[in-house]
């Protein structure tokens, strides 16, 4: 399961950051293309391909150029537009062959194209894509460790997805290994490599090991996001469902009212919401409150 399929779905509006980001924003307008590289890193990937298209590409060097189409096929896959991500990738491989520097987009490249076969339900097509960019990853020297992380997280999903559990966990570990001894990780990554592999020991009903896989996927994004954010909130959901899921019921419902009132007053939330709503309205009808858990699946709706 990729852990960052929801935030396509919760990207938040330029107009809705804080006033502080803003003002950033408007200072770097001169530079669109750093502009949309930082929005994309907070996950808001509506915002950062509008600020790509503002990209002047004939000030562009071919590195720039070519950094500029990954990260267009990227955010166009990231909005569930594959169709054009897949032209996008296929349009820029003359242009990374005749880079001296290709081998390192190149490795880019296909991983971004395992993503879609992923995103296409082609699992066993991705994996190929992503044994073939590990494997130009490995040939250049010096190792591209926070490309190979990717890598290796993707890898594991598809091995998931394929129901090769065994495998899956093997590649999360070793994405795992690499992120801990990294100096500098981004730690939305490293907290989903750690989620997915909660998700896979649930799969095994390994509830315990899960708990506390999923406990420290928890702590990183607590530290990496605002309690406001999105991301955070949506997985505060997730969070509690699986709680609520291994009979930790009591623990469930301080994270799915954490959300709850988080969500309360605004706009544009109403998927993540209703989904709240269900789950809040199915820990009630656990509990024997059924007049409360109605309540529930009424706003939900």
């Amino acid at each position: 399961m990729n852990p960052r399929l929801i935030l396509t779905l919760l990207s938040v509006l330029l107009i809705t950051l804080p006033l502080t980001f803003r003002g950033k924003l408007q200072n770097n307008s001169g530079n669109p293309f750093d502009t949309a590289r930082r929005l994309d890193s907070l996950s808001m990937p509506d915002s950062a391909l509008m600020w790509l298209d503002k990209v002047d590409l004939k000030r562009l060097d071919t590195s720039s150029l070519v950094q500029f189409y990954l990260l267009k096929g990227s955010l166009l896959r990231q909005l569930n537009f594959t169709d054009r991500a897949w032209q996008v990738y296929d349009s820029v491989k003359n242009l990374i062959t005749s880079y001296s520097n290709s081998q390192a987009f190149e490795a880019e490249m296909i991983f971004l194209k395992g993503r879609l076969l992923n995103d296409r339900a082609s699992y066993t097509d991705a994996l190929i894509c992503f044994d073939s960019a590990q494997k130009m990853i490995m040939q250049k020297s010096p190792v591209d460790t926070s490309l190979l992380i990717r890598v290796l997280n993707f890898t594991g999903i598809s091995h998931f997805y394929l129901g090769d559990f065994s495998a899956a966990l093997n590649t999360y570990y070793a994405a795992n290994q690499l992120a801990s001894e990294k100096q500098s990780v981004n730690l939305l990554d490293y907290a989903d490599i750690i989620q997915n592999i909660a998700i896979t020991y649930s799969q095994l009903s390994q509830f315990d090991s899960a708990y506390i896989y999923i406990n420290r996927s928890r702590a990183l994004k607590e530290s990496a996001l605002r309690k406001d954010d999105p991301v955070l909130i949506s997985f505060y959901v997730n969070y509690g469902r699986f709680l609520q899921m291994t009979g930790r019921i009591t623990e469930s419902m301080i994270y799915f009212n954490r959300a709850d009132s988080l969500l309360r007053g605004r706009s544009g939330q109403e998927f993540i919401a209703g989904s709240l709503h269900i789950n809040i309205g199915n820990t009630f009808q656990l509990t024997g409150d059924y007049d409360r858990a109605i309540q529930y699946f009424q706003s939900a709706y």
